[in-house]
């Protein structure tokens, strides 16, 4: 299809976590600031790559929730249960909770 290449290589980017929002018990909003963002169409995907403190890596593609801006990523995720990140019997929250507003993935 016309006009559906990607140019260039693909590369991993910083994100600043500046908003979490609560939409149910189980689901939040995590909004990014991703400096250099080249923006995004309607439909687009995200891959996340979250670091542990011990080196273990985990990544996720998402569907961007916002509507294309110049520098802000939204994501909508939902926990579950049996994500090695979160959920499970401890209580412990998805991604969002893994990264708090301020921290750099």
């Amino acid at each position: 299809m016309a006009g559906t290449a990607v140019l260039g290589r693909l590369t991993w980017q910083l994100a600043e976590l500046v908003n979490d929002i609560a939409e149910t018990p189980r689901v939040k909003t995590i909004v990014f600031d991703v400096p250099g963002w080249p923006g995004h169409r309607a439909g687009q995907h995200v891959d996340v790559r979250l670091t542990a403190e011990d080196g273990y890596q985990a990544e996720r593609s998402y569907s961007i929730a916002s509507a294309p801006d110049r520098t802000r990523v939204a994501l909508t995720v939902q926990r579950l249960d049996d994500d090695p990140l979160g959920g499970g019997p401890e209580g412990a929250d998805h991604h969002a909770a893994v990264v708090t507003v301020g921290a750099e993935q």
